[in-house]
């Protein structure tokens, strides 16, 4: 009989919670002060996490008092070895056209500042054609083939040999450094959480209790610090004073990052300790770039709604817009969205997302609905275990991880993980269902 403790249905639930708990947390830190959003602003935010997390939470409830469908999905490892091996050359051929679209905007130039700088200026250039080659309509459209390497390596382990696994985890690895060349610090973000997301469901689902290996923590780890390590080189190097004059460092806070001021006492420690102001200058810069998409959603909550608002899902999917308006339709491009807006290339939660898709009124209903989509794979992973419902699974939990912070359904690596939906029968192989005798039952 196959067990499926009845308060894993509830996770996705109880990760928005926290979430959104984590940003509440950071906005009040001593040490930073955040500006206060208006009553009409936080209203709506509040009535967005309800619906949200009612959703989350209402479905497992439901399920959970039925008895279960009897079945699993079994694979034959011949067929995985053969995914895995394509699934491997696209994802490098993909990789290789991002590179190719990186030199033809920026030349041969790695210089962290300056790859940093043309992804700022591209994001908040409401004029500017994306998608105008074709390599970079490739790029955009396929870059979560990586992400997809990483998560097809963890779901099919037990088919996997070791070095099939190795070389699954170094495409992955190559993927998230050729996401840098474009200042894509926000890939690496969503890549990394997708991967540690997808060994924790995977162990959920399956009952994997063994411990990892030192030499794989160590390389996590690893991998980890390098990546803080390029996030703090760029926070730096975006100020232009990588000397680490304190002074001038307090005054990018202030002036640069809008809704945040440093207090009066950190502002005298640090003249008298100049050395750990760069330390302080990471931090507050990682708080912030958690913690600002609240007042941003302030600002635009604020404005003016755009006529040409509600988009009906344009914003979010602006990069499936570039692509159907190639094939001569008419969607409402990202370019006339963020010229309509006050505040673009800024995050500013999922509720900011939704409310320019669907307004104030219609966006409660529609992520209500989102999150009961979403809930019904988690719930559906957890009892029959099958490769499509862990995906969309994962991209649910991603989403609801990032929802205090940005709409990650038009950020990053997410939207070609959307498009990749449509070709999983490609890259996956055909499963063959088998029984158990006697069901799945929950257990409290």
């Amino acid at each position: 009989m196959q067990i499926v403790r009845k308060h894993l249905l509830f996770v996705p639930g109880l990760l928005l919670l926290f979430s959104w708990t984590v940003v509440l947390v950071l906005r009040s830190v001593p040490f930073l002060d955040f500006t206060p959003i208006g009553l009409e602003a936080s209203c709506f935010l509040a009535g967005f996490f309800v619906l949200f997390f009612l959703g989350a939470v209402l479905y497992p409830l439901y399920s959970s008092g039925f008895r279960c469908e009897k079945r699993y999905v079994t694979y034959s490892e011949e067929k995985v070895l053969k995914s895995a091996n394509r699934l491997m050359i696209v994802s490098l051929i993909v990789s290789g056209a991002l590179v190719y679209k990186f030199f033809l905007l920026n030349g041969f130039s790695f210089s962290l500042a300056e790859v940093t700088e043309l992804r700022l200026s591209r994001g908040r250039d409401s004029s500017l054609q994306q998608g105008s080659t074709f390599a970079g309509i490739i790029g955009m459209a396929f870059s979560g083939f990586f992400v997809l390497a990483y998560i097809f390596c963890v779901y099919f382990q037990k088919y996997l040999s070791k070095s099939k696994a190795r070389q699954l985890f170094i495409v992955f690895i190559i993927g998230i450094f050729v996401s840098f060349l474009s200042g894509g610090r926000f890939v690496a973000a969503i890549a990394l959480l997708i991967a540690y997301l997808s060994n924790y469901a995977y162990k959920l689902r399956f009952g994997i209790k063994k411990k990892s290996k030192l030499s794989s923590k160590l390389l996590y780890i690893l991998l980890g610090f390098v990546v803080i390590y390029v996030f703090s080189i760029i926070f730096i190097d975006r100020t232009g004073h990588s000397s680490g004059d304190s002074h001038e460092l307090m005054l990018v806070l202030d002036n640069n990052l809008p809704g945040l001021a440093v207090p009066d006492f950190i502002r005298s420690y640090f003249s008298n300790n100049p050395e750990f102001a760069q330390y302080y200058f990471v931090l507050a810069s990682t708080v912030y770039y958690a913690c600002h998409g609240v007042f941003q959603f302030d600002v635009l909550y604020s404005a003016d709604y755009p006529e040409q608002a509600p988009y009906f899902f344009a914003y979010q999917f602006y990069l499936q817009g570039i692509l159907v308006n190639k094939l001569g339709l008419n969607v409402v491009s990202i370019q006339e969205i963020l010229a309509s807006i006050p505040n673009p290339g800024v995050y500013f939660t999922l509720a900011g997302a939704f409310y320019l898709d669907f307004g104030a009124i219609g966006s409660l209903p529609v992520i209500f609905i989102v999150a009961i989509f979403g809930a019904y794979f988690w719930s559906r992973f957890l009892i029959v275990g099958d490769f499509f419902s862990f995906y969309i699974s994962l991209l649910f939990l991603t989403l609801i991880v990032f929802s205090p912070i940005v709409a990650i359904t038009s950020a990053g690596v997410y939207p070609s993980l959307i498009i990749l939906i449509f070709c999983l029968k490609l890259f996956i192989p055909k499963g063959r269902l088998a029984f158990y005798q006697e069901g799945i039952h929950f257990e409290r």
